[in-house]
């Protein structure tokens, strides 16, 4: 396997350019129907046979005429003199003029009312008629001959040369004289067909600049980012592996043909590329951001509003110094907190020590030992009491800020009324007596000038304008030539792009059918995706509330509705959309959301917090022996007599190598994983020999897929997380979750996620769902009632925990496949 630093970088700039180009080879598409570029093209090989450059002829000397006229034909635009010309007779003739979709009358800017495709044989025999018609003779081929000897349609010299020249070698055949017509219209259109090509790739680099500008695709930037970031690199990778072994996933864009896809086929494409091109912008960071930008300002205002700003002062200061005592209390019980937690853990490890040295105690020597051992377990015991304790206090001290930050809140938009500015936060307020007038310092936002400025100063008068010239020339080039460059870097790295052969065939049926139509896979997704009440629900309101204020997701779930049922209450759980905002913005959702429905759908707004990984930084799980971050142990078709780790990548990636505090040892060294769009999944071998297997957390049987009955009949799960170290219960509450930030602390960033499951419990005697896991869950494996794992957990906010499912894991399409779980 070849694997190096260099080759992951080139492949994730392929990858990027290759989704961009499938947009813009969409876009492009789209473009060229609207301007009718195809018929455009067709029009000027038509004018360049049949009239000789007539327009450049009546342009005259005159260099306006020359520039008017070279404009003209740069925009493929129609000279005042077609409509006069041979060729304007051609395209009036009823066999063409019928083909066009509109009217000349009934064209708008840019409607097409010229046929973008004429056959050969119609080309031909128009051409006869139009001669034909304007000639004399008892016969159709006498009055052809006529109308080519006196030249009575006015042709240009070269042209009318040419059908002269045809004619002779024709052998006074009219047939033999259609057939030489069509084979200079077929040799004419070959060369067309580059003329399409030069034309379309100068429109997509325009297109392509114009969307990396827009979009900050920098190519410099993004090489940067991968050269430095492991993980983004990791990511990037493996989207590529995947891209390359779904080969029908953009068959209809990167086949190079130059047929025209359907609308369907191109609608069901934008929407693959524009979620693909969301999840690598995402792992890059891409795009403009200024609505995060923020810059300190100054105003000065004077009478009457100086005695206000007097009081708004003191207010200010008071508040300051009360939210930074709090703060500073929380912060010293926050290092008491992280000192506990050291002094657990190493009482944890050496109890496990002291466990396996039992065995090999005398039996004088074991009642001392075990005496010593139990005094630690309550010393354990006694710290967790403490721990607890600290971390109430912790949380109180949080509700202590709460207010003061709103009154401080309160403080700032009085000033800004006052002030008429929008600043998010006071840095001071001075005043000065003798002038009566109060300076205002505070932090605000950039305005849409400020934004517009730094928007194009950054993208024209920076490296980055390199960036997008690369990007332009790179998308330039075309989907095929990507996707080709792709599968080729992917199996010099090895990691498995297969010979064509017949197993694409038998992994999808539909591509197995040479005859069956592109376009009624797509059609018939459609289809499904508008009959769903919800999921159309759920796009309008992502639409309208997407941005709101403390809006946290909006997605498909489910909401418990009381119904009479023989003149009884019974309580259902029902598809609906799922609205989780911030407590704060609870009731104006609400009040939004009338009835709790939207046009009969129903819909379940709840109070939630952020989503964050189950784990702080430096943690690791510690299982039962101390073997570190541990979810379950895996094995690899691959490889025979090893064993592996298997948990969360955000856990396992802090470390290279798992240490055992106990034996000082190393246990395991971690190998592959990655944060991805639908998991987040590492891998670590085992490196030491013994006994492994899942019994402790009860996996008997295969894993298998969630599916909708198992949420709304709330399948009852169970795992094993480090923070309880024993088994939490749960039900499983949604089979598909898409679309949702999870904050990892030790990074500082979000990870967008989708196709996750949810699971929850509720309080005693409510319906009011709260999570079953806790910080250090992470990684910990979902397993059914059956002995089924079904996934494995990677966050959590206050009502739920989000799992990842093994059915992404160990997908056919996966680059982990070959891992399996032993049972």
């Amino acid at each position: 396997m070849f694997n190096n630093t260099a080759l992951d970088v080139v492949i994730g700039l392929v990858l990027v350019y290759l989704l961009y180009s499938l947009l813009i080879t969409i876009l492009g598409e789209l473009l060229a129907t609207w301007l009718g570029l195809r018929a455009r093209i067709l029009r000027i090989s038509i004018e360049r046979m049949l009239n000789d450059g007539l327009d450049l002829k009546k342009a005259g000397d005159k260099w306006h005429n020359k520039v008017s006229s070279a404009i003209s034909r740069f925009f493929l635009k129609e000279p005042p003199s077609f409509s006069s010309s041979f060729a304007g007779l051609f395209y009036n003739y009823p066999s063409i003029k019928y083909l066009a979709k509109l009217e000349p009358a009934q064209a708008f800017i840019f409607g097409q009312t010229k046929p973008s495709y004429i056959t050969p044989d119609n080309f031909a025999t128009t051409a006869i008629n139009i001669l034909c018609d304007h000639g004399t003779g008892a016969t159709k081929y006498d009055q052809l001959v006529f109308s080519l000897e006196n030249n009575t349609l006015s042709i240009e010299p070269e042209t009318i040369k040419q059908l002269r020249n045809i004619y002779n070698l024709s052998g006074k055949d009219l047939d033999t004289y259609k057939a030489g017509l069509i084979a200079w219209y077929n040799e004419t259109q070959d060369r067309t067909n580059g003329w399409y090509k030069r034309k379309i790739s100068f429109i997509l680099f325009w297109v392509g600049f114009l969307l990396a500008f827009a979009f900050n695709v920098d190519s410099i930037k993004i090489a940067h980012i991968l050269s430095k970031d492991k993980d983004a690199r990791t990511q990037l990778v493996n989207m590529g592996i995947a891209l390359t072994k779904d080969s029908a996933r953009y068959k209809g864009f990167v086949n190079g043909n130059d047929t025209i896809p359907s609308r369907a086929v191109i609608d069901s494409g934008f929407a693959r590329v524009s979620k693909d091109i969301g999840a690598a912008n995402f792992i890059l960071g891409l795009g403009w951001d200024f609505s995060e930008i923020k810059i300190d300002s100054t105003v000065t205002d004077g009478v009457p509003d100086f005695k206000y700003y007097k009081k708004y002062r003191a207010d200010i200061n008071a508040t300051t110094k009360n939210i930074h005592d709090i703060r500073a209390i929380a912060s010293r019980r926050r290092d008491s907190v992280v000192s506990l937690k050291q002094e657990i853990r190493r009482l944890a490890q050496d109890t496990t020590l002291k466990k396996r040295q039992l065995s090999y105690l005398k039996p004088a020597d074991l009642t001392t030992a075990k005496a010593i051992l139990f005094k630690e377990i309550d010393s354990i015991s006694n710290k967790y009491v403490t721990f607890f304790h600290i971390q109430s206090n912790i949380k109180t001290d949080s509700d202590k800020i709460i207010p003061q930050i709103t009154l401080l809140n309160n403080v700032r938009d009085s000033v800004n009324k006052k002030a008429g500015k929008r600043y998010i936060s006071l840095l001071s307020v001075k005043y000065d007596d003798a002038k009566q007038v109060a300076v205002i310092t505070g932090t605000r936002h950039l305005s849409f000038g400020e934004k517009t400025g730094k928007f194009f100063c950054t993208g024209l008068f920076s490296w980055s304008f390199w960036g997008f010239i690369i990007t332009g020339f790179a998308l330039s080039l075309g989907a095929p030539f990507w996707f080709g460059l792709l599968n080729k870097l992917v199996a010099l790295r090895g990691a498995g792009v297969k010979p064509k052969d017949d197993t694409d065939l038998l992994a999808d049926p539909a591509a197995a059918k040479a005859d069956k139509p592109e376009v009624e896979k797509p059609i018939v997704i459609q289809k499904l995706i508008d009959t769903d009440p919800v999921a159309s629900a759920v796009r309008e309101l992502r639409y309208r509330y997407g941005n709101y204020p403390g809006v946290l997701s909006i997605g498909q779930g489910f909401k418990w509705v009381t119904e009479k049922v023989d003149g009884k209450d019974k309580e259902s759980k029902v598809e609906a959309v799922e609205i989780h905002v911030i407590g704060n913005v609870l009731a104006t959702m609400q009040a939004e959301i009338k009835d709790g429905n939207y046009h009969g759908v129903p819909v379940n707004v709840m109070a939630n917090t952020i989503i964050t990984a189950h784990l702080n930084a430096g943690d690791t799980i510690v299982n039962q022996t101390s073997i570190g971050t541990l979810g379950c142990f895996v094995k690899n078709k691959k490889t025979t007599g090893k064993i592996y780790l298997m948990s969360c990548w955000h856990v396992l990636k802090h470390k290279n190598d798992m240490i055992d505090s106990g034996l000082n040892t190393g246990v395991a060294k971690v190998l592959e994983g990655a944060i991805g769009p639908t998991m987040d999944i590492g891998f670590a071998e085992i490196l030491i020999s013994g006994q492994f297997d899942n019994t402790l957390i009860k996996i008997s049987q295969d894993f298998r897929a969630v599916t909708l009955n198992d949420a709304k009949n709330e399948l009852p799960v169970f795992f094993h997380g480090a923070f309880l170290g024993r088994q939490s219960d749960a039900v499983i509450y949604n089979h598909v979750v898409d679309d949702q930030k999870i904050f990892h602390s030790d990074t500082g960033q979000n990870h967008l996620m989708s196709d996750l499951f949810s699971i929850t419990r509720y309080k005693p005697n409510t319906k009011i769902p709260e999570s079953p896991s806790s910080k250090g869950d992470s990684g910990a494996v979902v397993v059914d009632k059956e002995g089924h794992p079904v996934g494995i957990v990677v966050g959590g906010d206050e009502s739920f925990t989000y799992v990842v499912k093994l059915s992404n894991v160990f997908a056919p399409n996966s680059p982990y496949s070959t891992y399996y779980i032993p049972f």
